[in-house]
């Protein structure tokens, strides 16, 4: 709980710089692109080492955004998480900063879960119909669960619409018990 609200305060403070410079959708790529190789297994592993030293991971932190030639805000912001040693926080900050940035830029992701992937056009007036009922931007996340037999879950932000076979045949079975 504590590292969820610590990881919030730290992603609010990197959106805040970066909309007030306009950079929000240039980091917002950026940080994309960089924290898949900081949150693997064996990495986020030596940052959660209480027996590396704090500066070795500033140090790797230095290299590591070298590497990446990562502009200097987000290093800057890398280097202050490991200095403080919540970089082992960083994909939970990353998802923090997704979700606040979206925002920002006037985006929201949705999940639909179904049963079989969906075509493009069924992707693109799903897209439609939400973008007319939300009044943003629709970042469609598709997931394919085998599970659901037949219909859609859709995830948007903490609400859900399930319109699963699952979940009919559910309902179904309840009411006749009752």
């Amino acid at each position: 709980m504590q590292d969820s609200i610590v990881a919030r305060r730290y992603a609010k403070s990197l959106v805040a710089a970066a909309a007030d410079e306009g950079e929000l959708r240039a980091l917002f790529d950026e940080f994309r692109a960089v924290v898949g190789p900081l949150t693997r297994g064996e990495v986020i592993e030596f940052w959660k080492n209480p027996g590396i030293t704090i500066e070795r991971k500033v140090a790797m932190i230095g290299d590591m955004t070298a590497r990446f030639d990562a502009s200097r805000k987000l290093a800057s912001f890398l280097r202050v998480l490991a200095e403080k040693n919540r970089i082992k926080l960083l994909k939970r900050v990353f998802e923090e900063f997704t979700q606040l940035a979206r925002a920002a830029l006037g985006e929201t992701t949705v999940i639909v879960e179904t049963p079989f992937d969906l075509t493009e056009e069924d992707k693109n007036d799903l897209s439609s119909i939400l973008k007319r009922k939300l009044g943003k931007k629709i970042i469609l996340e598709i997931r394919i669960d085998k599970d659901l037999i037949a219909g859609a879950r859709i995830r948007i932000g903490d609400k859900v619409v399930d319109g699963s076979m699952k979940m009919k045949l559910r309902k179904l079975k309840e009411s006749i018990s009752a």
